[in-house]
């Protein structure tokens, strides 16, 4: 697990993914990126679909999870629809979606989630339909008891590198438990074991991390 901090906000931020992604592609020869949704990655990919980066061509995208049932169903399709269009045909059909992709992005939710794999659920699953937790209900304005289908931390760890994206001072205690906490029994926390992982997080979500020495 490495930590790496970036400055300079959202340009600081887009640069540090931007390097992380042509560094990973060229390495694992990656044929595969599934991407977040949410409110962190945005400036990234409005850079992304002004400049369309080079290290995206030839890339199959995907994302991580979608709303299946109550009034936001497709709300992630629809959320990339709009913010990648120059992108479109290089999206997987979500419901086509099987195999572990070879790189990935992560948000890391305010109850430790990535995409929708709620705590509470199995570090093995791979994909499957998930009960929303009730914060995060709240959070996307859907009723609770709301569903989704998602992949998993079983399916992240299958891939080659994974980058999780942390920014803002709400994230710190989740990071402080990441770092510093063996016991930590969230979903984000079950990807410390791959041999690739990169937390990526600005100065106000940056924890302190203690020495295990």
């Amino acid at each position: 697990m490495k930590a790496q901090v970036f400055s300079g906000g959202d340009d600081g931020f887009v640069k540090a993914v931007n390097e992380w992604c042509e560094s990973k592609k060229q390495e694992y020869s990656a044929q595969s990126l599934y991407l977040p949704t949410g409110s962190t990655p945005i400036p990234l990919f409005k850079k992304w679909e002004s400049e369309k980066p080079s290290f995206l061509r030839g890339l199959r995208l995907g994302q991580l999870d979608e709303v299946i049932t109550g009034p936001l169903i497709g709300v992630f399709d629809r959320f990339f629809q709009d913010i990648l269009p120059s992108f479109a045909a290089q999206f997987i059909p979500f419901k086509d979606a099987k195999d572990a992709p070879d790189l990935v992005i992560l948000g890391i939710g305010m109850n430790g989630h990535v995409a929708f794999h709620e705590p509470g659920y199995p570090a093995s699953l791979f994909r499957g339909v998930v009960t929303v937790a009730d914060e995060d209900c709240d959070a996307m304005k859907m009723p609770h008891g709301t569903q989704a289908d998602t992949f998993g931390t079983g399916c992240f760890m299958k891939s080659k590198a994974i980058l999780l994206l942390a920014r803002g001072a709400s994230k710190k205690q989740l990071l402080d438990q990441l770092f510093n906490d063996p016991q930590a029994n969230f979903p984000a926390a079950y990807l410390r074991e791959h041999p690739d992982f990169t937390i990526l997080m600005d100065e106000a979500a940056q924890p302190e991390i203690k020495s295990r020495g």
